[in-house]
């Protein structure tokens, strides 16, 4: 008997980074979904600080501090937006920082994955789930009186790339210091930085040394610029813009240099 050749089968094809992008990205909201708990208190979180906040800085401020016309909760609406983006890129961090160290990472890395496409995934499903947090924020707003101008679109998609910016941002400090510890004790300090800055007040309205970190601070570029299209107001829209998208840039790229390179 001769022997029969049996035809080699094709390997399969590597799937596309697009497609790769987009079931790992829904791997990740699946996840999140899946935990109520999270899903629950990630939205619960940013109402509440903006109903206790409007309420206790809303009763004592002085409306003469204000922009002329606009209340203290029109005035704080689109900082909590932006205060949520930094509450969503803390979770961001400290959730891949969580996969690098229990192994999804590495299991990963044994299937024809492009490396690059993890961060990416990651970025863009919590960039979802920030959405749908600020959707809530301003639908609580709204029912508590909040009288948005027709730039509130415009404020929006500036808040969601603001906040997607700092999702990078903690995407790249996660992979850089691999500590969960000191990613945790670098959100703590994040509280400081929102308030060296115009989210509950004008800076021009704060001591002097404070006003001065106020107008380098990075967050106050996002949140004057979304305060003004939020209510039709004058602002550096484009300056906001240009900050943003090198922030994003640079974080985006550093996150995907350190997290693609080959171990020592």
């Amino acid at each position: 008997m001769t022997a029969v050749d049996v035809p080699a089968r094709p390997r399969p094809r590597q799937p596309s980074a697009r497609k790769q992008v987009a079931a790992l990205t829904g791997r990740s909201l699946r996840a999140h979904v899946s935990d109520p708990r999270a899903a629950v208190l990630g939205a619960v979180g940013p109402i509440l600080m903006l109903v206790i906040l409007s309420q206790v800085f809303g009763s004592i401020a002085d409306a003469d501090l204000l922009p002329h016309g606009v209340g203290y909760l029109d005035y704080l609406t689109p900082a909590i937006l932006v205060t949520t983006g930094v509450s969503a890129a803390q979770v961001s961090g400290q959730a891949f920082l969580r996969d690098m160290r229990n192994g999804v990472f590495d299991r990963l890395r044994s299937l024809p994955v492009h490396l690059a496409v993890l961060p990416v995934a990651r970025s863009l499903a919590d960039a979802v789930r920030y959405g749908a947090q600020a959707v809530l924020v301003l639908a609580a707003a709204i029912a508590l009186g909040f009288t948005p101008s027709l730039g509130l679109i415009a404020a929006f998609v500036l808040a969601w790339a603001l906040a997607w910016a700092l999702i990078w941002v903690y995407l790249a400090l996660a992979v850089w210091l691999r500590s969960p510890e000191v990613l945790q004790s670098l959100g703590v300090l994040m509280f400081p930085v929102m308030f060296t800055s115009s989210a509950f007040a004008p800076a021009d309205r704060l001591p002097s040394w404070l006003g001065a970190i106020a107008r380098v601070n990075p967050l106050t570029y996002g949140i004057d610029a979304t305060r003004a299209l939020a209510l039709g107001l004058p602002a550096a829209t484009v300056t906001a813009v240009v900050v943003i998208v090198a922030l994003g840039a640079v974080s985006a790229a550093v996150t995907i240099r350190l997290f693609t390179r080959k171990p020592a």
